[in-house]
């Protein structure tokens, strides 16, 4: 391979990368019309954004996305100005995020340019990246990982680059661009940081010289952390250094904790990076999810194996074992946090999965050099262009979910009296935020309303999943112990009670519990549900039939 010092990127070439990037992602917004592709989190997290665009001196810091909201409302009156979904930024947040993944284009094109000294090997690892499952929805929806984690993903490609020989500053240029990263997502700090000082450990240096660059990584986090800390400090919710380094977020929810049925979510999680790009909870959710594993986990295994193999053997150690350190690591320690959280989310898997696009790119400069023949070029086009091809065929069913569910939340409102009505949910239905968005923002509960009619809050909901969230060591009974007296209070204060047909049959409750860690609890809530209430039609909408609960 090239040395990256001699034959470096020239960064027109990274600029025109990202700007055609940016095109395409941007188009592929205004055409799906669905901003919120396996969740609507982004639209909950655009409620925080517009509070901080519209009055930044009382909106409150988040530690856990401490420069992310900020960020974000700076970048959405940007867009105001021009025109560009002016006034909803929940759609603005895709866009946003399309131009942080065309960023991601160019930082990938550069980096494999710089590592390979090629433009084919650059285009192609690029166009696979590009092409990925999870990188492409990420990059077209309203989600909060991408801006966090393009700058995250600049470090570890210059860190890749520069710690087979560190120097102090370029040390801590890689620990200051990182700590940026986090700051905007705080558990993008845990899978990178460790991989980052395997690389310093493994570097061709002595021993007091590797402890003196690991010593600058640490010291670079810190700075940087105390300086962001410092030009909040006094802002609604600032916290100090300490407090930004761990805010604790979700580890005493219902989202932590290891348990055996999250392997499966791994194994879901890891191919749909590639392949379909869905948030697998339960393995049966689609007939196609076998074929996308399985094709998806030979790719991996083959470019893993094959990886492994050249580092093994590269004429140049030091440096493929810095690249491998860093991506590699990246993926080993990421997955096994990824257990202990969510790890079939994309969110979750976007950051310790660059290592397939890394890989390719040193399996091709292996095996395909600089004179091959046309025919071979295309054979390796051939393997982006199949996995960008099934991704937009995937994609296609999706199109116009946000003009739909906006009509829904209309349609409910036709059929439903909101100062009389109070809906069950599971809590992670997509309604839930368009039913925040555009009545009111409320969290789940019954018993603190007033009795019916009330006018405020407008939106009255119970959450099945709520108190296990919030208190993940319930016991089953407890569970729907707590869902039955949030139930009843609703009906005692003289609210119609609305819910889905989700209590017959139990696979959407084995869904939103599995990731809880609390399948073992649907039997439970069924019988205490199917034992107290019973359920009659009310209405149908676009999107199915709602029905009214009655006790029985």
């Amino acid at each position: 391979m090239t040395d990256p010092i001699q034959r470096r990127s020239r960064p027109p070439e990274a600029f025109i990368v990202a700007a055609a990037g940016f095109a395409v992602l941007v188009l592929m917004v205004w055409w799906l019309d669905n901003v919120h592709i396996n969740t609507t989190n982004g639209l909950f997290k655009s409620l925080t954004v517009r509070l901080w665009r519209d009055d930044p001196a009382l909106a409150t810091l988040d530690r856990s996305n401490y420069l992310y909201f900020p960020l974000m409302a700076v970048l959405c009156r940007l867009l105001d100005l021009l025109g560009v979904y002016a006034g909803l930024p929940w759609k603005q947040l895709a866009v946003v995020n399309a131009a942080f993944g065309a960023a991601c284009l160019g930082i990938v094109f550069a980096f494999v340019r710089a590592l390979t000294g090629r433009r084919d090997i650059a285009l192609l690892a690029t166009l696979l990246h590009g092409a990925s499952a999870f990188f492409l929805i990420l990059s077209i929806t309203n989600e909060d990982i991408l801006p966090g984690y393009t700058l995250v993903l600049a470090a570890m490609a210059l860190a890749a680059l520069w710690f087979d020989q560190p120097t102090l500053r370029r040390v801590a240029v890689v620990g200051a661009l990182f700590t940026l990263g986090w700051l905007m997502e705080w558990r993008l700090l845990f899978p990178t940081l460790p991989a980052l000082v395997l690389a310093l450990v493994l570097a061709p240096l002595s021993l007091r010289a590797r402890a003196a660059n690991i010593a600058v990584l640490v010291l670079s986090i810190l700075l940087t952390t105390e300086a962001v800390a410092l030009a909040w400090d006094g802002h609604n919710g600032s916290g100090q250094i300490l407090q930004l380094l761990w805010p604790g977020k979700g580890v005493d929810s219902g989202w932590a904790g290891f348990a055996s049925s999250k392997f499966a979510l791994l194994v879901a999680g890891v191919g749909q990076y590639l392949l379909g790009g869905r948030n697998v909870v339960v393995w049966t959710v689609d007939s196609r999810l076998p074929f996308e594993l399985a094709v998806s986990s030979i790719v991996q295994l083959v470019l893993l194996v094959s990886v492994l193999r050249l580092g093994w053997r590269a004429p140049a150690p030091s440096r493929v074992r810095a690249v491998l350190a860093v991506f590699i690591g990246t993926f080993a320690a990421g997955e096994v946090l990824n257990l202990y959280s969510q790890p079939q989310d994309p969110q979750m898997q976007i950051n310790v999965m660059p290592w397939l696009t890394v890989a390719w790119a040193l399996v091709l400069a292996h095996l395909l050099p600089p004179d091959a023949r046309p025919l071979w070029r295309g054979g390796a086009l051939a393997l982006p262009l199949a996995v960008l091809a099934y991704n937009m065929v995937v994609l296609v069913p999706e199109r116009g979910r946000d003009s739909l569910w906006r009509g829904v939340v209309g349609e409910l409102e036709r059929n439903t009296a909101p100062e009389r009505t109070v809906f069950l949910y599971h809590g992670f239905e997509g309604i839930v935020s368009w039913q925040n968005l555009m009545w009111a923002w409320r969290w789940s509960g019954a018993c603190d309303l007033a009795p019916a009619p009330a006018a405020q809050p407008r939106f009255k909901w119970i959450g099945v999943t709520h108190s296990l969230v919030q208190h993940p060591e319930r016991s089953a009974a407890d569970h729907a112990s707590a869902l039955r007296r949030e139930i009843d209070c609703a009906l005692d204060k003289g609210y119609r009670v609305i819910t889905r047909p989700i209590w017959e049959q139990k696979t959407e409750l084995d869904a939103v519990l599995t990731t809880l860690n609390a399948a073992q609890h649907v039997p439970t809530l069924q019988k205490t549900f199917l034992d107290n209430y019973t359920t009659v039609p009310a209405f149908t909408t676009s999107v199915g039939l709602y029905l009214e609960v009655r006790r029985r």
